[in-house]
């Protein structure tokens, strides 16, 4: 089978969704997409609200989120931890407000997030603490456990960016990031993920949270 081309995908999405904007992100975008990288497609339109909805077109993996138009006030694009670093325009409208959404993405990405207050920082240890420990009562129903500290996971790892006062940026990335920078808070992560056990990765996870409140994991 041919590979497919940005005109497929887009073919594909205009004739499901009508959106008004198409975006391209991840690599795709950035030109360093492999043969087997997923779609990072972010659709602009008349959607009743946001929603995320993974499928699969002609064996490629498309990564679809869609955003009502009203959705994106001020312009910026984001994903769970932050701005889309790089957005390319695969549809406009006639006001091109698809390259204006690019344009000022790319500005708040560059400028990075306002720095945590004390009280900023204080709540998102919180956060992290809570989350183990709403894990507790579940020790004993590890569907719900593993559940609950994949939550944790997705979090922490967002969290050792925010306190550097940094957006994060895809997993392969933040982990590579992490693992050059900070070898023990990278050994503490490889040690959660080969656990398997859920009172062992309690125990990492918050071992996580304490180098994090003390230097911010360091």
């Amino acid at each position: 089978m041919s590979p497919i081309t940005e005109q497929d995908v887009l073919s594909y999405i205009e004739s499901k969704y009508r959106p008004e904007i198409v975006l391209l992100g991840g690599s795709r975008a950035q030109g360093t997409s492999r043969a087997e990288s997923d779609w990072d497609l972010y659709l602009v339109g008349e959607f009743p609200g946001k929603d995320h909805i993974p499928q699969i077109y002609r064996g490629q993996d498309l990564d679809i989120a869609v955003y009502p138009a009203d959705s994106l006030a001020d312009g910026v694009l984001r994903i769970y931890y932050g701005p889309v670093s790089v957005l390319k325009v695969l549809k406009d409208n006639s006001e091109k407000d698809g390259q204006r959404i690019a344009d000022v993405t790319r500005e708040a990405y560059e400028a990075g997030p306002e720095q945590l207050s004390p009280d900023q920082r204080q709540a998102l240890i919180h956060k992290l603490y809570r989350l183990l420990d709403k894990t507790v009562p579940c020790v004993e129903d590890p569907p719900v456990a593993a559940f609950r500290l994949a939550e944790f996971y997705r979090e922490v790892i967002p969290a050792w960016f925010s306190l550097r006062g940094r957006w994060s940026v895809p997993i392969g990335a933040a982990l590579a990031e992490i693992r050059e920078q900070n070898r023990q808070f990278s050994d503490h992560l490889d040690k959660w993920a080969r656990s398997g056990n859920v009172v062992q990765q309690l125990e990492i996870g918050r071992d996580l949270v304490a180098k994090l409140l003390n230097n911010d994991g360091t």
